[in-house]
């Protein structure tokens, strides 16, 4: 995936920082919003089409940022 700096601001990194793995990205998915956000993305896979997914991000320094995004499969 393409980081841009927006996306590195959003994710509370420095924008010279590597851009985190898959993995990593899905560490900051708040706890709470995990399952919800893993079996939304599976909906979006299984039934392609226009799918609107909300959830929290935990960012290295403890803020919280509710993020909506919209995937379409």
């Amino acid at each position: 995936a393409v980081w841009d700096p927006f996306v590195f601001e959003l994710f509370g990194l420095p924008p010279a920082a590597q851009a985190p793995s898959f993995l990593d990205a899905i560490r900051q998915i708040h706890p709470d919003d995990r399952e919800r956000m893993r079996a939304q993305h599976l909906r979006a896979v299984e039934r392609p089409s226009r799918h609107e997914i909300r959830y929290r991000l935990v960012r290295p320094d403890g803020s919280v940022r509710v993020l909506q995004a919209l995937v379409e499969s």
